[in-house]
């Protein structure tokens, strides 16, 4: 984790462009523009940087003045572009997003910041009935994303799980249903399938509209190519609360449970820029082990491969939200290294296993501007071959590449 966020770090500080003397910000520059937000002189060193940039020490985790001004010094300099690229940054470490009382004071320096997230959560004003005054409802909203493909999901499923600030209040539920398309084990139509969630960002909007101020969650049992769709359309401009499944107890959590949090490790990064055309692949091993072999059988010969696993993959892994958004933080920098070091890739090609709320925050993660075209798969062990289709992310809906369905190399 230190490794992936000092990458990070020594990534933004380069593109950032110093304020005053010009060129790079040199590690020493940034040192000494964080402590005058911190008001702490000579904290942190140019050595400091350095170390963190190293993967030898990082922030600790409690220090939000110190990760804030890091932050602030980013966008400000422009090593950062927004607050999404300041949350992604931030989730690479292990760390929380930006919080509401972090961002407000941001905007004053970065303009139209808030623009990116929106302004926080606010009461709830609910027009007066007929006749009356009118009446603040300061009832807390939920709007639950709920996201079904491979099995129905109860109405409300997650009202038990709420927290207490929103447990009280009202819970409206935007559905997602591909079920009736799930067959005999098998999704019939996934271009179908995810044609009923291309809108979900206006959805989300409308339903917000009705609603200002209302929290947003996300619970799903869905296919792996949909759910990193989903994330995707609504990007990480919105915070989203993300529930998952308990199968062991059949109910339903808000991944609070705490315990271990296993790193998510990167293999296969060439150290260099490898100037090749060709695809590249990316196995991620969560809940269980992507086997080279199979991925093979549809990318035969990549460009490059690479391994984003959890050191013993298993399932219910990923317990609580700060584990999945400091892997997902992983996932982006891995992308944006990607980027950098294969300036002539075709595709990426993510063989992804593991749990939908980690799945739907790797595609709010996914960058609609800076890296390429993305293709997500979905694994059966009984189709020939074993990935039969997948969705590239990148492309329209109604794109001819849009829905991807490999033949398997012999």
């Amino acid at each position: 984790m230190a490794t992936a966020f000092g990458a990070s770090l020594r990534r933004a500080r380069r593109n950032a462009q110093d304020p005053e003397h010009g060129g790079s910000l040199t590690q020493e520059r940034l040192a000494e523009l964080i402590s005058v937000h911190t008001e702490r002189p000579g904290f942190p060193t140019a050595s400091t940087v350095s170390n963190w940039e190293r993967g030898i020490a990082r922030p600790q985790g409690g220090d939000r003045r110190l990760l804030w001004a890091l932050v602030a010094v980013l966008l400000q300099c422009g090593g950062l572009i927004d607050q999404c690229d300041a949350d992604a940054f931030l989730t690479c470490g292990g760390y929380a997003p930006l919080g509401d009382e972090e961002v407000r004071p941001l905007s004053a320096l970065v303009p139209d910041l808030l623009g990116v997230r929106g302004e926080g959560l606010q009461p709830l004003i609910l027009p007066p009935p007929p006749g009356q005054a009118t009446q603040h409802d300061d009832r807390p909203v939920l709007v639950a994303i709920r996201h079904q493909s491979m099995e129905l999901i109860p109405e409300r499923a997650i009202r038990a799980a709420l927290p207490s600030a929103v447990a009280g209040g009202e819970l409206v539920e935007l559905v997602i249903d591909q079920t009736d398309l799930f067959r005999s084990n098998r999704l019939a139509d996934p271009l179908e399938a995810a044609r009923r969630q291309h809108d979900l960002e206006q959805r989300l909007a409308q339903l917000l509209a009705e609603h200002p101020g209302a929290h947003v969650a996300y619970h799903g049992i869905a296919h792996i190519p949909l759910l990193f769709f989903a994330g995707y359309r609504l990007s990480n401009r919105r915070r989203v609360a993300l529930y998952d499944f308990d199968r062991r107890g059949g109910t339903w959590d808000l991944l609070q449970r705490g315990g271990e949090q296993p790193g998510l490790n990167v293999s296969g990064l060439p150290e260099g820029v490898v100037t090749a055309r060709g695809e590249v692949v990316v196995r991620m091993s969560i809940s269980y082990r992507v086997r080279p072999e199979v991925v093979a059988e549809v990318i035969p010969d990549p460009i490059g491969a690479l391994d984003l696993a959890l050191e013993q993959p298993v399932p219910d892994a990923i317990t609580s939200e700060e584990h999945v958004w400091s892997c997902a933080g992983v996932f982006r920098s891995t992308m944006d290294e990607l980027h950098e070091r294969f300036p002539n890739a075709s595709g990426i090609h993510i063989f992804y296993s593991g749990p939908p709320p980690l799945a739907f925050a790797c595609g709010q993660f996914v960058s609609k501007t800076i890296h390429p075209r993305l293709v997500v798969y979905n694994y059966l062990a009984s189709d020939v071959p074993s990935y039969s289709w997948g969705l590239d992310l990148t492309r329209g809906v109604d794109a001819p590449d849009f829905l991807i369905r490999p033949t398997a190399v012999r």
